[in-house]
């Protein structure tokens, strides 16, 4: 046996547990790797309690274990694909994500697909083609037809068995020449369409989209009027925004094929029919001594951080009912354990292409510039316990928090004035890098502190506290857009 074990060494994997059914995991679970840079309070904490009799001797009897706190908490960089599957877990909710297909093959002409996959397709969908052997079969394609096995795509070669990474994704819709237009009367500003039926799109009031491509012909002339938007309302000729790239000005669109991107977007639901509790086993392996297990653990607390000149940074906290150990003879729990994804952190000097904190009751911008900016999420989760249980042998989830803090450059009495007012603020950011991004919006936030920081040579800082509430149209208190394709535009 080593006298010793090195940190890296170790590594952390997750599985999702069979749904409603804590500690327990399906037949053949799927254990996704995580990168963690440092854990916090991660497994057991055992509780026990001495006997102290009454006794001659003064001296208290060995005690005995009374109760058992299973966390498992770690920091990971924020990257682009790692955190999508977990956001379901803190949000309590499903993704509402855009369609997607698994190719079997692929012609000169299209690509084969399961039986009902190609049947969300159309002719003039963006889709995002990746994973295949050959390099022209990826890649950002507009299909020209589709059916339920089959979508037709210009500049495909054949490719009889692609990989089984290789998928097709939905991630916007390009229009006819001259079709989308900007309208802007009375204060409201919207796309307009005659032939692009915006509920293909699949976006929902709340959501955020990308509007233009990279190619001229594929943009609006006015550089404001491309970028990223959010949708207020939808129909089947109007999409109606209410947060903006820019001062957006009437445009026609003449001569135009406008392209429009969309991600896949998650918020904390309203609807209780729409809230799902998730649960996960956090399996840790300990080198040559074995592994750890959390058991029954559901999603707590996210932390996003960003600082300047730095990686965007994550903790995440969850709440577990038991923990386990196996050693290395007896082994990992049986499942298919995927490769780490090949990913690179967002930062925050490069990667940052939308960052926005607005008062809904002046219109104005509060800051121009940041230093420092976290954005939170609490499930105030408990666990259950009771007599004759060691551990928990349940989770109780209380009211879903988002809150967070900037730090910004003190150029105006009016933010503090809107501390004072109670004025109602927005925030949303945009993260992009490689052709993907995030985009993360709270619309409806109070705001406290606003004490100026003064020290001698320095610039005057503004400490800013947020707590998000639910928006009253809206509905929610937070809500991610998880892009698969941008245009390079974006960025």
């Amino acid at each position: 046996m080593a006298n010793k074990i090195d940190a890296n060494l170790t590594g952390l994997r997750y599985a999702e547990e069979v749904a409603g059914t804590l500690g327990v995991l399906p037949a053949s679970p799927t254990w996704y790797p995580m990168e963690p840079n440092s854990y916090g309070e991660f497994g057991p904490q055992i509780t026990t309690t001495a006997r102290s009799p009454i006794t001659p001797s003064r001296q208290r009897k060995k005690g005995v274990v009374t109760d058992l706190d299973a966390t498992a908490g770690f920091q990971n960089d924020f990257v682009q694909e790692s955190l999508y599957d977990l956001m379901q877990g803190f949000m309590f909710a499903d993704w509402r994500e855009k369609p997607s297909a698994l190719p079997s093959a692929v012609s000169g002409t299209l690509y084969t697909v399961p039986t009902g996959q190609g049947t969300p397709f159309a002719a003039g969908d963006l889709v995002w083609a990746e994973g295949f052997t050959v390099p022209g079969n990826n890649g950002l394609k507009v299909p020209t037809a589709s059916a339920s096995t089959t979508i037709t795509a210009p500049g495909l070669a054949v490719e009889a068995s692609p990989p089984a990474g290789a998928k097709l994704t939905k991630v916007g819709a390009q229009a006819g020449s001259g079709d989308v237009e900007v309208d802007v009367t009375a204060g409201v500003t919207s796309l307009t369409s005659t032939t692009l039926d915006f509920t293909d799109l699949g976006v929902i009031p709340g959501e955020w989209l990308f509007i233009g491509g990279d190619a001229t012909a594929t943009r609006f002339a006015t550089a404001a009027n491309n970028g990223f938007a959010r949708v207020l309302s939808v129909t089947a000729t109007r999409l109606t925004l209410d947060r903006y790239p820019g001062a957006m000005l009437a445009d026609n669109g003449s001569g135009k094929t406008i392209q429009l991107f969309v991600g896949h977007a998650i918020k904390n639901e309203s609807d209780p029919a729409l809230i799902k509790q998730r649960s996960y086993q956090m399996e840790r392996s300990l080198g040559s001594a074995g592994f750890e297990y959390v058991k029954g653990c559901v999603a707590n607390t996210m932390a996003i951080t960003v600082t300047q000149a730095d990686k965007v940074m994550v903790d995440l906290g969850f709440v577990g009912i038991d923990a386990e150990y196996r050693t290395v003879q007896t082994g990992a729990k049986p499942g298919t354990r995927p490769d780490v994804p090949d990913q690179e952190a967002f930062n925050s000097s490069s990667d940052f292409s939308r960052l926005r904190m607005l008062n809904e009751n002046t219109a104005a911008t509060l800051f121009t510039y940041l230093t420092e900016l976290s954005v939170s999420i609490n499930n105030n989760v408990s666990p259950a316990k009771a007599i004759g249980v060691l551990g928990a042998f349940d989770i109780t989830a209380g009211d879903f928090v988002a809150a967070g803090s900037v730090t910004a450059y003190f150029n105006s009495i009016e933010a503090i004035q809107a501390v004072r007012d109670n004025d109602d603020i927005s925030l949303d950011f945009a993260m992009v890098k490689e052709n993907a991004g995030w985009v993360f919006d709270i619309p409806f936030v109070s705001i406290g502190d606003g004490r100026p920081t003064v020290e001698k040579d320095s610039e005057i800082k503004l400490p800013i506290t947020m707590e998000a509430a639910e928006h009253p149209t809206l509905r929610h208190s937070l809500l991610a857009c998880s892009f698969t394709y941008l245009p390079t535009a974006a960025g």
